[in-house]
């Protein structure tokens, strides 16, 4: 009896093993293409969920750049979007969301230009404006785009979209395109909702206002496919590790975060 657990014991390990390699290599699938977003790179004075450590976002940049993956920007994540390109394998989207000077500009940013990686980040446009929030100045905003980052648009004031007036709702989604494009000299044509809020009307205004996509969280609910309710995968401190890491990139963080919807 032992002998006949042992074998079944290996058995099993050995097809595990021979799954998870399987799945390491054939994920995501052709045209499945996670869109992951970081919050802030670095040590926090106080814990928080919203960051993750220097070496982990190392590890995390180095795993895609010699694990085969394809990172793409977003312009050819669009393109890939509306049919203008072929979907490569294996390919995923980097974001970040709120534009920190020391933990974006300072700290991740050298690290994005080690590894070659084209990533986007979403400026809230006050922020930038009063330096608040540790927000990067516009100056150095028009340095990362040199370095090949992509600005989007975070909103004026980062408000709640589903808690505020339609009208004030419009301004920060049309107003901050026009601020941020005169300050930064470049078309900003994608945006992020503010805390990942998402609503029809709020869609209808960013449709309207010239972007191309628009970006929600894993929480927002909203229709598949939809170029102005992108979903994404957030990676914070809980998923530093590279196993759980690869999970997000291989699709199957989406796929089961859609069946719970």
């Amino acid at each position: 009896m032992k002998n006949i657990w042992i074998r079944n014991t290996i058995v099993t390990a050995a097809v595990i093993i021979v799954t998870l390699a399987l799945a390491f290599f054939l994920l995501p699938v052709p045209g499945v293409i996670p869109v992951l977003f970081y919050h802030f790179v670095g040590t926090p004075e106080h814990p928080s969920k919203l960051f993750v450590s220097k070496k982990a976002f190392e590890r995390q940049l180095a795993f895609l750049k010699y694990g085969g993956y394809r990172v793409l920007s977003l312009d050819e994540f669009y393109a890939v979007k509306t049919g203008k390109m072929k979907p490569p394998r294996r390919a995923v989207v980097l974001t970040f969301d709120d534009c920190s000077n020391w933990c974006f500009y300072c700290t991740a940013l050298p690290i994005i230009e080690k590894y070659k990686l084209p990533v986007a980040n979403f400026m809230v446009y006050d922020c930038a404006l009063n330096g608040t929030q540790d927000s990067m100045s516009f100056k150095q905003a028009r340095e990362a785009i040199k370095k090949g980052v992509t600005i989007g648009s975070h909103s004026i004031n980062h408000p709640h979209f589903n808690e505020i007036d339609v009208h004030v709702l419009r301004n920060e989604i049309f107003e901050s395109k026009r601020l941020l494009e005169k300050e930064l000299g470049v078309t900003v044509e994608y945006f992020s909702y503010p805390f990942g809020v998402y609503t029809p009307q709020a869609a209808e205004f960013v449709k309207e206002a010239g972007y191309r996509m628009a970006f929600v969280t894993g929480k927002a609910k909203a229709a598949a496919h939809d170029l102005y309710a992108v979903p994404r995968a957030k990676v914070s401190s809980s998923s530093e590790n590279l196993f759980d890491f690869w999970f997000r990139v291989s699709g199957l963080y989406g796929a089961l975060r859609n069946l719970k919807h």
